[in-house]
């Protein structure tokens, strides 16, 4: 992302590999890195970050993979939700429309949550005192376990970290 004033990493989500009931009793859940990558995939069209983190560990995937791709993240949630396949969701939006996590042994991900500003925060008092409201509220969020506020790395970790139930 590509910010030049006013937009700043202000929290961070966590975020997991989610499915629908229905395709899990389908197609049942991966257990490993390399059994996720012969799934049905749900992802961002223009992003390669998952294509880079399945390379990382030898696992060659490409666009063709995804069962589904879009740019818009309540699009993707509602995919996964209709079936359509596996998708690293933030867990706030699986929990709301009833996702099922798919445990991988792999370490927690997470992401920044963004907040971005009218240039005008600098100068001008209201602005100002909505974006810190604004900053209070996010920050203090039961959104991820980590306080921190960096991104953390999206590559895949390999499937020898450790072993766990599938779905919880």
């Amino acid at each position: 992302m590509l910010c030049r004033r006013g937009c700043w990493p202000r929290a961070t989500t966590a975020v997991g590999v989610f499915a629908s009931a229905d395709y899990l009793r389908r197609r049942g859940a991966p257990r490993t890195v390399e059994e996720l990558a012969q799934h049905d995939l749900v992802g961002l069209d223009r992003s390669e970050e998952l294509i880079r983190g399945f390379a990382e560990h030898g696992i060659v995937v490409d666009k063709s993979a995804f069962a589904f791709r879009c740019d818009d993240h309540t699009a993707l949630v509602h995919a996964v939700a209709a079936g359509l396949g596996l998708g690293f969701i933030a867990h706030v939006a699986a929990a709301a429309v009833g996702l099922v996590e798919v445990r991988l042994p792999m370490p927690p991900l997470s992401l920044p949550i963004w907040l971005a500003t009218h240039q005008e925060v600098h100068t001008s008092r209201r602005i100002r005192l909505v974006t810190d409201v604004l900053a209070e509220v996010l920050a203090s969020l039961p959104l991820s376990s980590s306080s921190s506020s960096s991104s953390s790395s999206s590559s895949l970790p390999s499937s020898s970290s450790s072993t766990a139930d599938p779905v919880r």
